[in-house]
This record gives C-alpha cells, structure tokens and sequence, in this order.
C-alpha cells in the first residue's frame, strides 16, 4: 500500500522508506539468509551451513547489488539515491541512545 505496488505484476511507484525500510533496504533478505543459515545449523550439515555461507548468500547479494540497485535506481533515481544514503544495505543501523 505504500508503494503502491498491490501484486508481484505491479511495481511500486514510490520508494517505501517507513517500517522496516526505515532501518535496512532489505529485510527480506536479511530474513531469508538469517532462516537458511537456521536451517542450516540446526541440521548439524557442515556441508550445508557451507553451501548458505559461501554459495546462497553471495550470489544473492550479488543479484541484489548488480541487479536490484541498478534497476531501482533507474526507476526512483534522485529519491532512491537519497534513501540509499540513509538507510543501510542490509545490516540495520538503529540509533544511537
């Protein structure tokens, strides 16, 4: 609703910069690599706690830094240049008391 984005079919008109959005550019990933590491530790497989470490979360975030940020930042261009100023790529950077 506040990108105005409803379905996967629709892209946002607006860079969304509340929420969650306000503190890291991706959550969503940062869950995804936070729920596949879990996974990973949690069977006891070295093999796959590897494979998340080395494998998933690099080519990830490569998609996500050659891909996804060149791509918004075509479509927002100076709004998501500023957003991208602010708000961190992936680890939060919550203020200071």
């Amino acid at each position: 609703k506040m990108g105005r984005g409803a379905n996967v079919f629709r892209l946002t008109k607006n860079v969304v910069d509340r929420g969650v959005y306000a503190v890291t550019r991706n959550p969503m990933s940062l869950g995804y690599y936070s729920l596949s590491l879990a996974i990973a530790l949690v069977s006891g497989s070295t093999l796959a706690t590897l494979a998340v470490f080395f494998t998933l979360i690099p080519a990830h975030l490569s998609y996500l830094k050659f891909y996804e940020e060149v791509e918004l930042d075509r479509r927002f261009g100076e709004s998501y240049k500023e957003y991208s100023r602010r708000v961190p790529f992936l680890f939060p950077k919550f203020a200071k008391p």
